[in-house]
Formats: C-alpha cells, structure tokens, sequence
C-alpha cells in the first residue's frame, strides 16, 4: 500500500510537471506558428487521436446531440483554445496559466447566471479571495505591458466555463437551488 501510494505521489507530481511546463511549449508554439494556426493544428491533432482510439476501441461515432456537441465545441475548444493561444503570443505564460485556472470561478458565476444554482456562502467568499489573489498575482509587482492578453486569457476562461456549464446541463451535473 505505502508503495502504492508512493507512486501516486510520483505520478501526480509529473503530472504538475508537465502541465506547468505546457505552458511553455504553448508560449513558445504561438510564437513560431502564429496562435490561432497552433490552437487548430492542436485540436485537429487531438481530434485524430480521439478518432483513431474510438476506432480501435470500436466505439459509435454518433453523436446523439448535434446542438449540445456544436455549442460545446464553440465554447470549449474554438473559443477557448483560440483565445488562450493569442492571450499567449501577446502576453507571458506565467501569467496566462494563473489566469487559466480562474475556471471555477466562471463555473460557479455562470451556472448562477444561467442555471439558477445558488452558491453557498463559503463559495462567494473563497470567490472573492481568488479574484483578489488573482488580481494581485496579475497586476501588483511586473505589470502586464498591455492588458489585451489578461482579457484575452480570461475570455478564454469564460468560454470553458460556458462549455462547462452547458455540459453539466446535458448531463445533469447542475440541479437549480
């Protein structure tokens, strides 16, 4: 048990490796493709590996909700990945990848929006301490040369969330107040 656990540990720490580092490898994609070329070559790429193990694995390339998929894939992946790759080429990874995990905060504020869903107290108050931990992390100490990217970076946020949001609808994640 103990080595189990050991290499779950082990695992999880490359895992925060590598996705901290992807933040590099996507700053420095953008500079030599251009962000929106790179955030298509990207998602085209992952739609061909999705593709080729639904295959393998024999499963129905159906989709049972065209409008559902057809919002997701606007919000999630042609908005979200092509706003993030230009918030990138223009402004520095560090600081895109904070704003990146803002991701919980547009959940919980669109699903009260669009959903009815009523956020304790506790949720409001740990909102509003990440927005200002965000807030401070983004603008106090090296200030943003242009505040393009930190809009371009929480657009993007705000569209994942959207797709979130809708795909929590479809399948029931969000139940009203």
């Amino acid at each position: 048990r103990s080595q189990s656990h050991a290499v779950s540990i082990l695992l999880l720490l490359g895992l925060a490796v590598c996705w901290g580092y992807n933040w590099v490898v996507l700053k420095i994609g953008v500079q030599d493709s251009g962000p929106v070329e790179f955030a298509a070559i990207r998602m085209f790429g992952g739609a061909m590996i999705l593709l080729v193990v639904a295959l393998v694995l024999r499963r129905p390339l159906k989709i049972v909700e065209p409008w559902t998929v057809a919002a997701i894939g606007l919000f999630q992946t042609t908005a979200s990945q092509g706003l993030i790759a230009m918030a990138l080429h223009g402004g520095q990874a560090g600081k895109s990848a904070v704003l990146n995990y803002t991701l919980p905060v547009w959940v919980m504020i669109l699903s009260f929006l669009f959903l009815n869903e009523r956020p304790r107290a506790g949720q409001w108050i740990a909102t509003t301490v990440a927005v200002i931990g965000v807030a401070v992390m983004t603008f106090v100490g090296a200030r943003p040369s242009s505040l393009q990217p930190v809009f371009l970076a929480l657009g993007a946020r705000i569209c994942w969330g959207a797709g979130v949001v809708v795909t929590g609808q479809q399948v029931g994640l969000f139940g009203g107040p």
